[in-house]
């Protein structure tokens, strides 16, 4: 198993065009939050945002739209038809719209369980056919419907814990730490699909066999709201054009230097996800041709 290097993340970042304008650097569509985790909407946006993608998009419950909308300025901003507080039959229509004007989408961060949730969010998955990343609650639904993954044509990157990956196979959470290399390169090939397995030496296993095993990081991460920040990098690299196993080795190493520049400024017990995406232009610096 490779393990990252700053100078092979580095050569995954392509020049911006001095001439370029927003069109050029990609669309991104997040379906995130709910009534009650309108943060996990707010967090992956601004995430996605800072990344450089070109156009952000967020659908999320329209019950969240004063929670969600005095933290956003930068993205498009879809509320959509919700019952109690979560996604349902009348979200998915409008989603599906946003997401053909995507280049590539998020589902998944802080939208929440429920009958009609699940339903909404099984439809989606089948019927978006743009590079998808399935985080959070996303993934526990997928664990419930893995038939879905055969029905889709375009590429999936799934960023689970380990307790989601044990969902995913069928397994304890504990039985996924005492292989984890296994775990990822197995439902990587299984599933055909890009898998983060994330914790301390996240890995990222491709569906052709290739791994690497992420050096950037520290425990002052493991923070609900981290995961959130990681999808959104993730959904925004794959917009701008990288491919799936690129955009998530890349969103994972970017993501752990920004949590080592926060530790060393703020310690990792006092550290936040919010300050992540504070540092995350500054990090960002490094990979600039």
């Amino acid at each position: 198993m490779q393990e990252l290097t700053l100078e092979q993340i580095a050569g995954l970042f392509p020049a911006r065009r001095p001439e370029g304008n927003k069109g050029d650097f990609g669309r991104a569509l997040l379906v995130c939050g709910s009534y009650r985790m309108p943060g996990a909407a707010c967090m992956s946006t601004l995430a996605a945002v800072r990344s450089g993608a070109g156009l952000v998009e967020l659908a999320f419950p329209q019950s969240a739209y004063a929670a969600i909308t005095p933290k956003l300025n930068e993205p498009i901003l879809l509320p959509v038809e919700d019952c109690g507080g979560q996604l349902c039959a009348a979200s998915v229509e409008p989603v599906l719209q946003a997401a053909a004007r995507a280049d590539a989408v998020l589902i998944g961060c802080g939208i929440g369980r429920g009958p009609e949730t699940d339903r909404a969010v099984c439809e989606l998955i089948e019927r978006i056919q743009k590079p998808l990343v399935i985080d959070a609650d996303g993934i526990n639904i997928l664990a419930e419907h893995i038939d879905l993954l055969e029905r889709r044509t375009a590429p999936t990157v799934l960023t689970p814990h380990p307790g989601e990956m044990g969902r995913l196979m069928g397994i304890t959470a504990a039985e996924v730490q005492a292989d984890r290399t296994h775990a990822a390169e197995y439902f990587a090939q299984y599933a055909d699909v890009t898998l983060v397995l994330k914790g301390a030496g996240t890995i990222i296993a491709a569906p052709d066999g290739t791994r690497w095993r992420n050096p950037t990081g520290n425990c002052g991460m493991a923070k609900g709201g981290s995961g959130d920040v990681l999808a959104g990098m993730a959904v925004s690299f794959l917009a701008q054009g990288m491919s799936p196993p690129h955009a998530a080795a890349a969103a994972v190493y970017v993501h752990g230097l920004c949590g080592d520049h926060c530790a060393g400024e703020l310690s990792v017990r006092g550290m936040l996800p919010t300050d992540m995406i504070g540092v995350l232009p500054r990090v960002l610096r490094c990979f600039e041709k």
